[in-house]
């Protein structure tokens, strides 16, 4: 596990971590730290519910980069602007992999970035559970914004975990989930999330 002095956040908020799992504590404890000193609650029930929704999110995101991408090292940089919490997490990788689903809950097949000329301004349904459904809306060949929409499904039999389930639990926690691939090996996701 690495191990940095006082914080591992440098002075442009960039954590920059080894790929490994056994750093997710870290990872998290020093971003719900830094949230929790630098950004203005309205009220104390406020702030403990946000951080711990933060928690979530943050484990999510970094245990999907540590699952999926190909380097040795995961970038998070984080900034509270507007009342805003902004994460990037920035990984090497393969792109992202969507497996949408067709409303048998049958995966399509599999598709990632560069995206063709016939995806660009699709609405694709990756997840969806009894009450929500994550759609991703492929806005370019290389960017993907992802939404929850609330959704009444009675006639589902669900059995086991979907494969977007994390995605699922980023999307109806935050305000704003963005994927982009840049430069044709780096994958980033951009998470916004409003503090009240």
């Amino acid at each position: 596990m690495d191990t940095l002095t006082d914080s591992m956040l440098n002075k442009t908020n960039i954590i920059s971590i080894q790929r490994s799992i056994g750093n997710i504590h870290s990872v998290y404890e020093e971003i719900c730290g830094y949230v929790a000193s630098n950004a203005d609650f309205l009220s104390i029930e406020k702030k403990h519910k946000f951080i711990e929704e933060l928690k979530i999110i943050v484990y999510e995101l970094y245990s999907n980069a540590v699952n999926f991408s190909t380097g040795e090292t995961i970038n998070i940089e984080l900034n509270i602007n507007d009342n805003t919490l902004e994460l990037l997490v920035r990984t090497e990788g393969n792109g992202f992999r969507l497996k949408p689903l067709q409303e048998s809950m049958e995966v399509l097949g599999e598709c990632f970035p560069p995206f063709s000329d016939d995806l660009i301004g699709k609405d694709l349904t990756l997840y969806r559970d009894s009450d929500y459904s994550v759609i991703g809306n492929i806005e370019k060949y290389d960017s993907i914004n992802f939404y929850t929409r609330q959704d009444y499904h009675r006639e589902l039999n669900l059995n086991e975990v979907s494969e977007h389930f994390g995605l699922f639990l980023i999307s109806v926690l935050s305000d704003d989930v963005h994927y982009y691939r840049y430069n044709d090996s780096e994958d980033v996701f951009t998470v916004r999330k409003k503090i009240s």
